[in-house]
Parts: C-alpha cells; structure tokens; sequence
C-alpha cells in the first residue's frame, strides 16, 4: 500500500467481505446523525454493479473514508462520502473524489453529480475547489427544512475523447 503525504491510500473496496460492510457501517455511525445514516442493506447495494466503492485505509490499514459512486451512462452519482471525524482536514475526502473522478474518466464518463445539503459548507467549498458547479435546489430533499444542492462536474472524459477522435 502506497501512503499519501496525509498517510493514507486510497483504493477499490472488495466487495465480497463482511468485515468491508462492517467497516464502512462503523465510519457511517460516526460520520453521520442517526436520522441521517445509511442502513446496512443501502450499503450493501452499492458494492454491486454498476456502483463502486473506494476505501482510504490509514497505515494500520483502517478504513478512515469511503465513497460510493453509481454509474449509468455518460453520468456517475456520488451517492455517498463519508470520512471519520478523527481524519477530517486532513485531505481525505479531497483524495477520494479526485480518485472517483480519475475513475470515471478511465471508465469514459462525462460527468459526476452529487447532492449535498445546502447548509454544509465545508462540503459546498470542496465541490466548488474540485470544479463542481451548481444546477439546481431539491427542496427537503434532506427532510423538512433541509435543501439538498444539485452539483456536477466534468470528469475531462470528453475533452479525451475529442483529443482522441
């Protein structure tokens, strides 16, 4: 496993192991509020086809991020990110949607779309650091009072393919 300067790589999940499914469990209970977490079954879902999951392991090889992405045509949905408290501001969940975004570019899809709560900030100034831009407002889309933003990306797959043609 090849560390990053944050010290943690970041790869593809297995999706065939328990103990994966159990980890990713553990960082959404800590990763987000009750009302807000993700059951095992959604989790489960996302290690089949057409989704992937990728993983940020630290040096002792714990998981301390994951992404999920749902792909579908010229398109791939970021469906979740999650990144234990104790590892945040470290550049984690900038290393894995820069991976995701590499991913779908190899895979040759055009663009990456997101939903993120209006209200989180941190997460908005990510997005628009790695170039996404916002399309629109799902009201309550979160629950009563709590808007999701609509955001998305180019994954440079279309300007590799021009340069290819």
């Amino acid at each position: 496993m090849t560390l990053s300067e944050g010290g943690y790589a970041v790869a593809q999940l297995p999706s065939d192991s328990s103990a994966v499914v159990d980890a990713v469990m553990a960082l959404e209970e800590t990763g987000f509020e009750v009302g807000e977490q993700w059951s095992r079954n959604s989790w489960e879902s996302e290690f089949d086809d057409p989704c992937e999951v990728l993983g940020a392991k630290d040096a002792s090889g714990a998981l301390i991020g994951v992404i999920a992405l749902r792909y579908g045509g010229d398109t791939v949905d970021l469906d979740r990110i999650v990144v234990a408290p104790s590892a945040r501001r470290r550049g984690v969940g900038r290393s894995l949607i820069m991976t995701a975004l590499v991913q779908a570019r190899l895979r040759r899809v055009t663009e990456m779309i997101l939903e993120v709560r209006t209200d989180n900030e941190p997460a908005v100034t990510l997005y628009r650091e790695l170039g996404f831009t916002a399309v629109t407002v799902r009201s309550d889309y979160y629950g009563p009072g709590r808007d999701a933003q609509v955001m998305k990306a180019d994954t440079g797959a279309r300007k590799a393919r021009t340069n290819q043609a």
